[in-house]
């Protein structure tokens, strides 16, 4: 899919959804950047939530937050971590135990969470890379098979990628990442950030 260029525009002027993202008490967690494709405004009916971080609290806490949030709105989500506990050095066949749930669960929009080590990454380099993702074709399956398993080590620092994608279309239809975070700050602050997230994704139509 390639990039929208009117996608940030869109993104730049709805202020209000900006106003409704709440940050955590000590401003750590921002959402700086955001995307949407403006010709996808649909709402899901179930999504399975994909947390994508060597820092299992961090992993856990973003999934069950989104699943609290989604089923509170009455939209079916099941949490990834529910399916394979650890994401560190899988083999195929449980990288392949989400695919086959979504698959098998009918599930028609996925939100993933990935937690980018910067250890050996510039931010310049990853916003440029993120950038990059947002103008390319790549898929939720793609993007499973590409990063797991994780290799299990640990960075200092993070930027945080959230994406919402179409699982029917197998699109991408809105992005967003933060701010860089340490390890310490990755774990803090994640029950507001999902709110100020949910409160996006309402304000633009995707859920």
């Amino acid at each position: 899919m390639k990039l929208h260029r009117m996608g940030w525009i869109a993104l730049a002027v709805t202020a209000a959804a900006a106003a409704v993202l709440p940050l955590q008490a000590d401003g750590k967690y921002r959402l700086v950047d955001r995307w949407q494709d403006p010709g996808e405004q649909r709402t899901f009916t179930k999504f399975i939530i994909v947390g994508i971080s060597d820092v299992k609290e961090a992993r856990n806490q973003f999934e069950n937050n989104f699943v609290s949030q989604l089923r509170g709105r009455d939209i079916g989500a099941t949490a990834s971590y529910t399916i394979v506990p650890s994401l560190v050095g899988i083999d195929d066949a449980e990288r392949d135990k989400i695919l086959r749930t979504i698959e098998q669960q009918h599930i028609d929009g996925a939100i993933t969470v990935r937690a980018v080590p910067l250890q050996d990454v510039t931010e310049e380099q990853w916003i440029a890379d993120w950038k990059e993702q947002i103008e390319g074709t790549g898929t939720l399956r793609e993007l499973i098979e590409e990063t797991l398993p994780l290799p299990g080590e640990r960075a200092g620092k993070y930027g945080v990628e959230l994406t919402v994608w179409d699982v029917e279309k197998r699109t991408r239809v809105w992005a967003g990442r933060t701010n860089v975070l340490n390890r310490g700050e990755l774990r803090k602050g994640i029950p507001e950030f999902v709110r100020g997230v949910m409160n996006v994704l309402v304000y633009v139509n995707l859920v």
